[in-house]
């Protein structure tokens, strides 16, 4: 496997925090996703891909 575990976290923090891009543009409401406060669900989504 050429693929090390870093370059998977790295894979993984780009699709969250790309994630998090879409939560911000097209909100949570539309995507039907059930959040507490859903102003701070893009937030959310961000910190943990640059986590």
């Amino acid at each position: 496997m050429n693929i090390s575990y870093l370059r998977l976290l790295e894979i993984g923090g780009a699709l969250l925090k790309l994630s998090a891009v879409i939560l911000g543009i097209a909100g949570a409401e539309v995507l039907n996703i059930p959040f507490v406060r859903m102003d701070l669900a893009p937030f959310a989504v961000g910190f943990c891909g640059f986590l």
